[in-house]
């Protein structure tokens, strides 16, 4: 079977090829209600679809977004490529992803090659540092969101969660079950959202007048294997009766040195993770942690984007989604007698 053109459905409604251009492409000017609908009916009888190539130069759009993140593997990045699917795809627009080195050193050429294939708008996440006024011009006059690494000093619109509070009720949640000795191992300070953790974590600490100790607050790269080495070494400070993990994947890690130690959570040692992943909640013990919607900060940072394109935005520049807390069994409360 032959595939049905424009100009069939044209000849099947008596009309000119530019009247159902206009119909298709949603443009009101010059075309009834009734003869739209008779259109409409062709296109939908005949099982027509547009050719996206024709229709971009028709509407000086190519119905493509695209996405740069050094985490598009993790599961929390997929949460929040599913979320800006699922908002993008009913408007017809596809997605394009780029993995893009964590470091941010090919960030520039990346986002020159992502803008080359002419799409309509983009989402980033990564480290920045020194190049975000770069970044800043160059995305000039492209809709652009960013999201979850919020970059210095530029200003492009941003969607993201209240790290600094949700760390502050996590650690809060720590102290309040009588914990002291709080270790935590942050990711990168690159990231403006480990920055903002560990803002949190200081608070706590300063509204329970406990004086800050960067001597148990270690570094981790945010993945598993990295939260090897420094989980062992705040093991070994007696001490220290919790560890505050800046994402879970990391106390994964923490828990798996645990289990090769004999280590009892939350006997022995107290453990607190960032992200909420599908497996925290399956552990043994389950993992107290701060849940981060994912799914619903890519699907809000989509209509913001999607706002941009179509020239409907209200203006606003910034978008701060709350977590919550949730308390599991892997933490002990040391404030019960024995």
């Amino acid at each position: 079977m032959e595939k049905v053109t424009i100009k069939d459905i044209a000849k099947m409604a008596n009309v000119s090829t530019a009247t159902v251009s206009r119909v298709i492409n949603n443009v009101s000017d010059g075309v009834g209600p009734e003869l739209r609908a008779k259109i409409m009916k062709i296109v939908k009888d005949t099982g027509y679809r547009p050719n996206l190539l024709a229709k971009s130069m028709v509407t000086n759009k190519t119905y493509t977004i695209g996405l740069l993140s050094p985490d598009i593997s993790t599961p929390f990045f997929q949460s929040v490529i599913k979320g800006i699917s699922d908002c993008v795809q009913p408007c017809n627009y596809s997605l394009i992803l780029n993995n893009v080195d964590a470091t941010g050193t090919n960030y520039i050429k990346s986002i020159e090659s992502i803008l080359d294939r002419g799409i309509d708008g983009i989402f980033l996440s990564g480290f920045f540092g020194e190049t975000s006024q770069q970044l800043a011009r160059l995305l000039s006059g492209t809709p652009v969101v960013v999201f979850d690494y919020i970059p210095r000093n530029a200003q492009l619109v941003q969607i993201n969660t209240d790290n600094r509070n949700a760390a502050y009720k996590l650690t809060n949640y720590l102290l309040q079950m009588g914990h002291r000795r709080i270790g935590c191992i942050t990711g990168q300070d690159r990231y403006d959202t480990v920055i903002e953790r560990l803002k949190g974590y200081q608070r706590a600490l300063k509204m329970h007048k406990i004086n800050y100790d960067p001597s148990i607050v270690l570094s981790g790269e945010l993945t598993i294997e990295s939260a090897l080495e420094p989980a062992e070494r705040l093991l070994n400070m007696n001490d220290v009766t919790a560890i505050f993990c800046f994402n879970d994947l990391m106390a994964y890690g923490v828990y798996k040195l645990c289990a090769q130690l004999g280590k009892r959570i939350p006997e022995d040692i107290s453990i607190a993770g960032f992200d909420d992943l599908p497996y925290s909640e399956i552990l043994t013990p389950p993992l107290t942690t701060i849940r981060q919607p994912g799914y619903r900060l890519g699907f809000e940072g989509a209509k913001m984007l999607l706002a941009q394109i179509e020239g409907t935005s209200d203006g606003k520049t910034k978008k701060i989604i709350q977590n919550t807390l949730i308390i599991r069994d892997s933490v002990k409360d040391l404030t019960r007698k024995k």
